[in-house]
């Protein structure tokens, strides 16, 4: 085997040989499809978001216009999505943790949502820190709750307190 033939190794532990080029057929994961599929809804997203800035009315950066860092940040990405397409060499393979990380994950933010209007934001913010933190990042219990007190807490007392945005901080009937 000459040094073209020989198999790549990928560094990690879950490293399969990888035979030829770079090419996405060849890289391990085997879902090349999906990758393409991703960074092309990711494409779609970004360039609805610039139009929806454009909607929004723009304005200028001496006067700006609710749409203007919609734009900035989805021009931004849609700057940046060609390097992240050309520089995708390995996929991930599929993984039901990473996956089950996620959903909790996702599960967190929609209880804050969901609770947020009911609770407050401190009551919300504890419980989705809650599920975040005890089965998303899989910490301890401990570790868990005190970060589900702070974060809220310390979230609060900087956007209330110091930059004076108008935050329900407990539910109505408790305040």
């Amino acid at each position: 085997m000459n040094k073209e033939e020989a198999p790549y190794i990928a560094p990690d532990t879950q490293a399969s040989p990888i035979v030829g080029r770079h090419q996405p057929e060849n890289l391990r994961g085997g879902y090349p499809r999906i990758y393409i599929f991703m960074m092309s809804m990711t494409l779609i997203v970004f360039i609805a978001l610039a139009v929806y800035a454009f909607n929004l009315a723009v304005g200028s950066f001496s006067k700006p216009g609710p749409g203007l860092w919609i734009l900035t940040a989805s021009v931004l990405a849609l700057l940046a999505w060609p390097f992240a397409l050309k520089a995708k060499e390995e996929y991930e393979r599929f993984n039901r943790e990473r996956v089950d990380k996620m959903l909790f994950m996702l599960a967190g933010l929609v209880a804050f949502v969901v609770l947020y209007p009911f609770t407050g934001f401190l009551v919300a913010g504890f419980i989705s820190m809650l599920i975040i933190t005890r089965f998303s990042a899989r910490e301890s219990w401990k570790v868990s709750l005190i970060l589900s007190v702070l974060t809220p807490v310390v979230v609060y007392l900087v956007f209330v307190v110091a930059f004076q945005v108008g935050l329900s901080g407990l539910p109505e009937w408790m305040s």
